[in-house]
């Protein structure tokens, strides 16, 4: 049975070539019924072919490889997923216990310790946290009026502000006794240092560095 093969060249993104084999068999529809005895001898079929049946063919083949093309890339387009660039991996090493009512709002690490403040008036503590039990091992818990915010350690001092009162109060960070406080003009967020200012964001797009001396906005 003989058979001919068509070679298309596609675009840089699709398969460099299909390649498309068809029988003259399968042609027999396209001839006169008394031409079907000799659609065996290839080169009888590819003389008698008429010219519209050839242009008929090919219109074909370019209709099936335009289909074939146009499902390879949208196969392609669905299934790539935007990859964030500042994405990375991590691996959960271990879970750790903590209380549920803790309405969390400063966490730092000093000396290897966890140290966590938290807000709500009436709820507002910070304490110095044993992290396989989650059980505070010292802890200074505000007066009712105070809505705590974040908090730091600085110089041996452990700062902690509060919410809409504009009062920061500061603890010897050993013995957790009050040693000082402090005023500011906005609202208390969160609080970090740069191991010589200490670093205040109060909700809005501004951060402020404070001299940790005398308070002042640096």
């Amino acid at each position: 049975m003989a058979s001919f093969q068509v070679k298309l060249h596609a675009t840089p993104i699709s398969p460099p070539y299909f390649l498309i084999s068809l029988s003259p068999y399968l042609l027999r529809s396209f001839l006169p019924t008394q031409k079907l005895a000799m659609c065996d001898n290839f080169t009888f079929f590819e003389r008698n072919f008429s010219v519209t049946m050839r242009l008929h063919l090919r219109a074909a083949i370019l209709a099936l490889t335009l289909f074939i093309i146009s499902c390879g890339e949208k196969k392609t387009s669905d299934s790539e997923a935007p990859v964030d660039s500042l994405a990375i991996n991590y691996t959960i090493l271990k879970t750790l216990p903590h209380y549920t009512d803790a309405f969390t709002e400063g966490l730092t690490i000093h000396n290897n310790k966890i140290y966590e403040s938290t807000g709500q008036n009436g709820k507002s503590w910070v304490a110095e946290v044993d992290p396989g039990s989650g059980n505070h091992d010292k802890k200074i818990i505000l007066s009712d009026q105070y809505f705590g915010e974040g908090m730091t350690i600085l110089n041996n001092k452990l700062y902690y502000l509060t919410w809409q009162t504009k009062i920061g109060f500061i603890y010897d960070a050993k013995t957790f006794k009050q040693i000082g406080e402090f005023k500011y003009n906005n609202e208390g967020w969160g609080l970090t240092h740069n191991d010589k200012e200490l670093i205040m964001s109060a909700g809005t797009d501004k951060i402020y560095f404070l001299d940790s001396t005398n308070y002042s906005i640096a």
